[in-house]
Parts: C-alpha cells; structure tokens; sequence
C-alpha cells in the first residue's frame, strides 16, 4: 500500500524561492512606483479601483476588486503598450459600444 501522506515536511509552492517561508526570512524588497492617475468605479457589491502606475519595469494599469461583502481582494495588472487590446476585448466580450 502506497502512503501519500507527506506529513509537515511537505511545504507550499513558493514561486520566490529566495525570500523563503513565513517569519524565518526577511521581507520581500519593495519596487518603488509612481502613481500617474486614478479612478474608482463601483457595481453591484464590487468596488473597482484603477491606477495609472509606473517602476523600472514600465508603465502599467492596477485594476484592484474589492467585494463589500468579504474582504476578499483581486487585482490584475495590465502593460499600458497592451491596454487598448484589453479594452477591445472586454468591448468584444461584453458586447459593450466602443467609447
């Protein structure tokens, strides 16, 4: 009989394996950024709060939902040389006229 069971030395995926697990490591380095513009929209129980940002790596858009209901957080981040597909993709998706 095979035993699966891998007790407490089984750890969880770790993508950042150089900053390691929990208390025993330091903190993950912040990347310092510059918030060009925001927005906030609201649907339903959502909250949707968009930010223009930008660090070594580029310029970007932080789409960050928020539901009232839990404080459950998502966020997605698009390149802004990317973000009028996105927005013609949601447009076909959604079925939303073009602004």
């Amino acid at each position: 009989m095979i035993n699966n069971h891998h007790g407490n030395e089984r750890r969880p995926y770790n993508p950042h394996p150089q900053y390691g697990y929990g208390s025993q490591t330091e903190e993950r380095p912040r990347v310092q950024e510059t918030v060009h513009a925001t927005a906030v929209s609201t649907a339903e129980r959502k909250t949707y709060q968009m930010e223009h940002r930008e660090n070594g790596q580029g310029q970007f858009v932080r789409i960050v939902e928020t539901c009232a209901s839990s404080s459950r957080r998502s966020t997605l981040i698009v390149p802004l040389v990317g973000l009028p597909d996105f927005i013609a993709a949601l447009q076909k998706v959604g079925k939303v006229p073009a602004a």
